[in-house]
């Protein structure tokens, strides 16, 4: 059976996307893998996700936060560093609100069948909270 595992932020102002990637970057979240990157920019709520060539990954960041962030979530899978961890960063409507879903290679207590969530807070929480960070939240559910 298949669990799933996901945080959520709040924040207390809209964030800009661009800022946000920045400083998740500065504390090795990466992007791109085998020079491509993962992404959607949902206006029609199909999430049909996208692959492109890491060489275009500013054009898509500009292009995420040029949409309109009233109506449009935009999501990019992540990476933890050199590490096989990782996940889909989503960015909801009205920009206050973060997920990050574990979906790569889900890092689990020594075992245990649930998420270390420490491990992925200790290195999410803190350029967040540069940003605002008001609120988390941590669920792991089959």
């Amino acid at each position: 059976m298949t669990r799933t595992s996901d945080m959520e932020f709040n924040f207390e102002k809209p964030l800009p996307i661009r800022q946000a990637l920045h400083l998740l970057q500065e504390s090795s979240l990466t992007f791109t893998r085998s020079d491509q990157v993962s992404f959607v920019i949902d206006h029609d709520k199909m999430f049909d996700w996208t692959n492109g060539s890491a060489a275009h990954l500013d054009t898509i960041i500009d292009e995420a936060d040029r949409a309109d962030p009233a109506s449009t979530t935009f999501g990019i899978t992540s990476y933890f560093g050199s590490s096989a961890h990782g996940g889909d960063l989503l960015f909801h409507p009205g920009r206050r609100e973060i997920s990050f879903m574990v979906t790569v290679d889900k890092r689990t207590l020594p075992g245990s069948r649930f998420c270390d969530f420490g491990w992925y807070l200790g290195r999410l929480v803190p350029p967040l909270e540069q940003l605002g960070l008001v609120e988390l939240t941590a669920t792991d559910i089959r």
